[in-house]
């Protein structure tokens, strides 16, 4: 298991993986940019990072990280190791230092996309 400090995961010390992370190109990019191993110097929590993407990354990078999330929630491999397979994405945040599943956390970042997303939309339906 990789180290841990502060809730971050240290991603040097990860094994080499097989998931198949290619079609999660949407929460790639939320997890590798805003959720990398120095987030907490940029953001006070995870979410604020989250909320940071959500408000200035465009609204169709939002939605394309919404539709990736719904499909994830659905991948057997992500189910199987929900942590491990986030880390794979990019994150090096610990939704358990928040007292949170990763399933949990999952859900939570999709609300706050599709909220911000919804908003922002100049033909929210």
């Amino acid at each position: 298991m990789a180290l841990q400090r502060r809730g971050i995961r240290n991603y040097d010390l990860l094994p080499d993986s097989t998931m198949n992370t290619n079609k999660y190109a949407g929460v790639k990019l939320l997890l590798g940019a805003y959720l990398h191993q120095d987030f907490l110097d940029e953001f006070a929590t995870a979410m604020e990072a989250v909320e940071s993407f959500a408000r200035t990354e465009p609204v169709d990078v939002v939605r394309a990280a919404v539709k990736d999330i719904d499909l994830l929630l659905t991948d057997e491999q992500f189910l199987h190791s929900p942590d491990e397979f986030l880390s794979e994405l990019g994150s090096c945040y610990v939704p358990g230092s928040d007292g949170m599943t990763a399933i949990e956390w999952l859900r939570r970042v999709r609300s706050t996309l599709q909220n911000t997303a919804f908003s922002r939309s100049p033909r929210a339906n």
